[in-house]
């Protein structure tokens, strides 16, 4: 078992954060370095026109990849489909995302323009009211639109008494965990407990409403750069919240996925938070179960990632418990292989 690694250094002015440590070390840095630096466009896709050519059968993927590459479908995602070094596309019911080289998209452009659909979004996208805009540092992502739509709650008196109409809470804990999963991690734990409380107070509401006042005074806007393709390599955090006598409403498992580079600089990929699959009776049992949970979440990442680059993507997990690293630690690998 290879000896374990430190984690990246935090960014410039990012919150202070607990002593994480790794089960498994980092790899040694490339010396070629190339930065992509993809253009990503978004289609919302119509029937074929009665002018156009039909679409091709679905046993012959799409020629979409410079020359005579065809696209091919993922094994990690079954909606996006790829041109190993050159692109992707992927898929949401009538919507398509295209990201790649210039010979990639030209050549999925080539192929749209033989069906009827909307005008094209090129560099700044709106989805389901959240913005992403392309700038040259790379992508920034923030859901500042769709949160200011958000009305807060009427706050029953006093606090301690029954909540008169919980769907309404509920809601607005519903278009929170919606904001919280896309574009607000730090929103994210509030959001899941007000969703799954069945018998919520005034009190509850009120959290409600200092979570909806934290989107709309303190607005955070996700920052995805340009990453050091050379030293590509996928972080796990993982974290548990609870005890053996915590009541199971208040036991909370939470993650995040993230791709780094040797400058430090990262991109959030996934994140995510929510009660434990299983019941954990200890701590110790909790942050395994988090430190699994999130392993398991990025793995199809990482599986992608090495379709779309043609080359093995190390991947390293994070755990601020001592004793779950410990446990961890304690299975030798006799192979020495990291993951």
């Amino acid at each position: 078992m290879p000896p374990p690694s430190q984690p990246p250094p935090s960014p410039p002015n990012a919150p202070s954060a607990p002593s994480w440590q790794s089960p498994s070390s980092s790899p040694s840095p490339s010396t070629q370095r190339t930065s992509t630096a993809p253009t990503y466009r978004a289609t919302d896709s119509q029937s074929p026109s009665t002018s156009g050519c039909p679409p091709k059968p679905a046993s012959r993927p799409p020629q979409c990849g410079p020359s005579t590459a065809q696209c091919t479908a993922s094994s990690a995602f079954d909606t996006i489909y790829l041109v190993p070094l050159h692109g992707a596309i992927s898929t949401y019911v009538d919507d398509t995302l295209n990201a790649g080289d210039t010979a990639f998209l030209s050549s999925v452009t080539a192929i749209l323009s033989r069906y009827s659909t909307h005008r094209p979004d090129h560099d700044t996208i709106q989805f389901a009211d959240i913005s992403a805009r392309t700038d040259a540092d790379g992508i920034q992502c923030d859901a500042g639109f769709y949160t200011s739509s958000i009305d807060p709650l009427p706050l029953p008196l006093p606090l301690s008494s029954p909540f008169d109409n919980p769907k309404l809470l509920h809601s607005l804990a519903a278009k929170l965990l919606w904001v919280g999963r896309v574009a607000r991690p730090d929103v994210l734990t509030n959001a899941t407990q007000l969703s799954n409380m069945p018998d919520p107070t005034g009190a509850d509401a009120r959290r409600a409403n200092d979570t909806l006042a934290t989107l709309t005074r303190m607005p955070v806007t996700l920052h995805y750069p340009k990453i050091d393709v050379a030293s590509l390599q996928v972080s796990v955090f993982a974290d548990y919240s609870g005890s053996a006598t915590s009541p199971f409403p208040k036991r909370q498992v939470g993650y995040l996925s993230a791709l780094f580079d040797d400058s430090h600089r990262f991109s959030l990929l996934h994140w995510a938070s929510h009660r434990p699959h299983r019941v954990c009776r200890g701590s110790c049992a909790g942050e395994l179960l988090a430190l699994a949970a999130a392993v398991a979440s990025a793995l199809d990442i990482r599986l992608l990632l090495q379709e779309l680059l043609s080359r093995r993507v190390p991947m390293a997990p994070y755990t601020d418990s001592s004793a779950a690293y410990d446990v961890i630690t304690s299975f030798k690998d006799q192979s020495g292989v990291l993951v």
